[in-house]
């Protein structure tokens, strides 16, 4: 016989559905609006990282470069020789100088009040002289200081403009002086000829060495004895010319000529011009070399470190002076024999004719 059972059901048991779909909604993704608020949340942070990497990529950037600049500078400053025009000595061309600092400079950030030219005595010393120097010797340096301000692209932060400086400076060396004897080798011996006959025999010439030399002068109108050299003495001419009067400038050249088929010695060198209003005479050079440098408005100056040498052929003598001037005149003496007429810039009989 079958048995009936009577269930109980309460309220409960007929919503559990709504309570499960309530557990799963809460289980669902992130939407993308909470996505974008997180994102606007991190930007600002992200954007800040970068733009310091940059400003700090520009500081470096340009330390860089302003020490660069004062390097090439002072490189420029401290060589040897002329500037490209040829006019003056490479540490006195203030242009060229602050040239050699702008050329590096590709930014545009190095403006030439901001390079600054010195000069001083060596380490420890202070500065004696701005560019263009008065007179520079061996041993005195040049200075340069580059400067450079930093501004920040965009002024997030209260970040005050920041000056990058960098100095350099260089030994200059005009001239350097070297010690040292010169030993001459010893004259070779001479070899006199000598006439040697027997009888019956053709006679031999022979070369016999003598530990000195010996010569015999011997007219012209006697006969030579045999086997005896005979020496012609030649008549030496001092014959020194000029390219033509320069009668003014700031920057002068002669061509001298000497046909003298000799060096020549100078033992003075003297030079007059018109040094009314400053016309100050700064350099000298001779056949591309320089005689002396300075200042000096005494005209009938006469160049000290002498006596000077005049090769044979054309050969350059320049005069500069810090402006131009006029009634300039050279006169040069020489200490070798034969040669006593002094050669003077002036005087047209002494012009090289074509």
């Amino acid at each position: 016989m079958a048995t009936c059972r009577r269930i109980s059901l309460t309220r409960d048991d007929f919503i559990w559905p709504k309570k499960m779909s309530a557990n799963f909604s809460n289980k669902q993704p992130k939407t993308r609006s909470q996505s974008m608020v997180e994102f606007a949340l991190v930007m600002p942070v992200l954007l800040m990282l970068i733009y310091g990497m940059f400003e700090v990529g520009r500081v470096v950037f340009m330390y860089g470069l302003v020490i660069t600049a004062s390097r090439e500078a002072v490189r420029y400053g401290s060589a040897t020789g002329l500037n490209e025009a040829g006019g003056i000595p490479k540490y006195r061309d203030c242009d060229g100088i602050r040239d050699a600092a702008q050329n590096v400079d590709f930014l545009g950030v190095i403006d030439d009040v901001n390079i600054v030219i010195s000069f001083d005595h060596g380490p420890g010393t202070s500065d004696f002289s701005v560019c263009p120097p008065n007179v520079i010797v061996s041993g005195d340096r040049v200075k340069v200081q580059v400067s450079a301000d930093f501004y920040p692209i965009v002024p997030i932060i209260p970040w005050a403009p920041w000056t990058v400086v960098s100095n350099s400076s260089r030994t200059i060396l005009t001239d350097i002086d070297i010690m040292g004897t010169v030993q001459a080798p010893p004259p070779p011996p001479t070899r006199t000829p000598t006439t040697t006959s027997t009888p019956g025999s053709i006679p031999s010439e022979t070369n016999t060495p003598t530990p000195t030399g010996t010569s015999t002068l011997v007219p012209l109108d006697s006969p030579t004895p045999t086997g005896t050299p005979t020496l012609t003495a030649t008549h030496f001419v001092c014959d020194v010319r000029h390219s033509g009067s320069i009668h003014g400038g700031s920057d002068v050249t002669w061509t001298i000529y000497n046909n003298s088929g000799m060096p020549l010695e100078i033992n003075l060198m003297v030079i007059f011009w018109n040094s009314n209003g400053g016309r100050v005479l700064t350099y000298v050079y001779l056949g591309g070399g320089q005689l002396w440098y300075g200042n000096t408005s005494a005209s009938g100056f006469s160049v000290p470190g002498q006596p000077f040498t005049l090769p044979t052929g054309s050969t350059g003598l320049r005069l500069v002076f810090t402006k131009s001037t006029s009634d300039i005149q050279v006169i040069l003496t020489f200490s070798t024999p034969g040669c006593s007429v002094p050669f003077d810039s002036d005087n047209p009989n002494q012009v090289q004719q074509p």
